[in-house]
C-alpha cells in the first residue's frame, strides 16, 4: 500500500509533470505488527503522526524521532521537508531505517536526515543488551524480559531469541553532535520501550537550553517501572512540567496496566529562542490501540514508489536474522 502519513497535501518531492508520487520505505514483512500495518493501509498511528509532521512543518523545525522503529515517522516527516534526526537502537530496525534514509536523502540531497543507532539512558558509554520479537520488532526493549508487564512478551523472546548488545548515549551528545545551536527543534516524538525517564535524565541540558515546543511520547506505567526500577514513573510526569511543559491530559493516570499517548506543550514560547513555538495542535490523545500481528510468512517488502526517473529504486535489507 503507498505511505499515506495522512499528509496528503505535504507529499514531496514532485515529478516534473507536477504529479504526486507514493512514497516508498523497507519494512520487515507481514509477521511483523507494525510492518503489517503499513503494508495493509500505508498507515501507522495517523493521528499523531499526522500532527507531529505538520507541527514540526509549520514551526519549522527539526523532529527528534526517539525509538524510529524502521521509520515511519521519519519517512512522513522528511517527505512535509521537515529535517529529521532518528535515533534507533535496535540493529535490526535500525538497519530497515537507515536503507530508506539513505535513499531519500541521495536522491533528494536538499534535504536532511540524520540518524543514529545508539541506545538512549541517562549516561553514556555502557552496554545494554536488547531483546526483541519478530512478532513485534517495534517493542525490542532492554527491560529483562521477566520484568516485561506482558507475559506474553518473555515467551515471545525465549521463542525467537533477536538478541543485541548496543551502547547507550545520552540525548544531549547527540542533539549537540547533529543538530546545530541555532537551529530549532520544533518535535520531540519518544517511544524507547520503557527508557523514556532515563532518556530525559540524559536530556537536561536540551530541555534547559532549548525545549522542543511539542513533545509527543507514549506513557507505559508499567514499562516504565521495569525500565527505571530506582525511580518512579510520576518522576518523569515531575521531570517534564518542572521543565516547563504542560501535557494533555492534564491529568495522567498512573497505576498497573496504564498506556497512554502525552502530549506535552512547552507552556512559555518564549523559553525556546530560536524557535516559533506559538503553532497550537488539535490533537487529542487516546488510549494505546492493541498492536496484531499476523502468521503470515515474513519476507521483506518494497513499497513502490513512483519517482522521478532515473531515481534507482529504493532496495531493502534482507530479513534480520537472530
Amino acid at each position: 500500500a503507498p505511505v499515506k502519513c495522512a499528509l496528503h497535501n505535504l507529499r514531496w518531492p514532485q515529478t516534473a509533470r507536477g504529479a504526486l508520487p507514493v512514497w516508498s520505505m523497507c519494512v520487515h514483512g507481514q509477521k511483523d505488527a507494525i510492518s503489517s500495518m503499513i503494508m495493509d493501509s500505508g498507515l501507522w498511528e495517523r493521528d499523531i503522526s499526522h500532527t507531529v509532521s505538520r507541527l514540526a512543518s509549520r514551526i519549522g523545525g527539526w523532529l527528534i524521532d526517539a525509538g524510529s522503529n524502521i521509520g515511519y515517522f521519519s519517512t512522513c516527516a522528511f517527505n512535509a521537508r521537515v529535517p529529521v534526526l532518528s535515533i534507533e537502537a535496535a540493529p535490526w530496525n535500525f538497519k530497515q531505517l537507515n536503507a530508506t534514509g539513505q535513499w531519500y536523502t541521495s536522491h533528494f540531497p536538499q534535504g536532511q536526515w540524520v540518524r543514529a543507532n545508539v541506545a538512549l539512558s541517562n549516561e553514556a558509554g555502557h552496554q545494554v543488551e536488547l531483546q526483541g520479537s519478530d512478532a513485534n520488532f517495534g517493542g525490542t526493549s532492554a527491560v529483562n524480559p521477566a520484568y516485561h508487564p506482558d507475559p506474553g512478551w518473555a515467551r515471545s523472546v525465549r521463542t525467537n531469541q533477536f538478541r543485541a548488545s548496543v551502547t547507550t548515549q545520552v540525548m544531549d551528545a547527540i542533539v549537540e553532535a547533529h543538530i546545530p545551536s541555532d537551529s530549532c527543534i520544533a518535535v520531540l516524538k519518544i517511544d524507547v520501550e520503557g527508557f523514556e525517564h532515563l532518556t530525559f535524565m540524559g536530556a537536561r541540558r536540551l530541555l534547559a537550553d532549548r525545549p522542543p515546543c511539542h513533545i509527543f511520547m507514549e506513557y507505559h506505567d508499567d514499562l516504565l517501572t521495569a525500565g527505571n526500577p530506582a525511580g518512579k514513573p510520576a518522576d518523569l510526569l515531575k521531570l517534564l512540567r518542572t521543565a516547563g511543559y504542560r501535557s494533555t491530559p492534564a491529568t495522567i493516570p498512573s497505576g498497573r496496566g496504564v498506556a497512554v499517548d502525552v502530549h506535552w506543550v512547552l507552556e512559555d514560547p518564549g523559553r525556546n529562542p530560536v524557535c516559533n513555538c506559538a503553532e497550537k495542535a488539535e490533537w487529542q490523545p487516546k488510549a494505546i490501540a492493541e498492536r496484531r500481528a499476523t502468521a503470515e510468512p515474513q519476507a521483506i517488502v518494497e513499497l513502490k514508489a513512483k519517482t522521478v526517473p532515473p531515481v534507482e529504486p529504493l532496495r531493502c535489507p534482507n530479513v534480520p536474522a537472530p
